[in-house]
């Protein structure tokens, strides 16, 4: 059953017609994507969220951070430390290392 309703997520004109309520596809109130920072999942500091919504039926799906600029500085940082250590690595390498995340 929850392979069926997964599939009927793509398709608003499905889910009504199972005769689903959409309202039970959306996630809790106050759902919140972190910031993933140094190999971490992290709660953002700032007080600003954007809503994402499901294209098919508007209901928020999560909020995610409008970060602040210290948390921007910090992930630029990070991305370029990694990087440097990458350079060098064949996309075969960096296929195996995104797929370990």
């Amino acid at each position: 059953m929850k392979q069926l309703a997964l599939s009927m997520i793509r398709t608003p004109s499905c889910v009504a017609g199972a005769g689903i309520g959409v309202h039970s596809l959306a996630t809790k109130a106050g759902d919140t994507t972190k910031l993933f920072i140094n190999g971490k999942f992290v709660k953002s500091q700032t007080s600003e969220w954007i809503n994402v919504r499901n294209p098919a039926t508007q209901y928020v799906v999560t909020q995610v951070p409008k970060s602040m600029q210290k948390e921007l500085d910090e992930l630029a940082h990070r991305a370029e430390l990694v990087f440097k250590s990458w350079q060098h690595m064949s996309i075969l390498m960096w296929q195996h290392k995104m797929l370990d995340l």
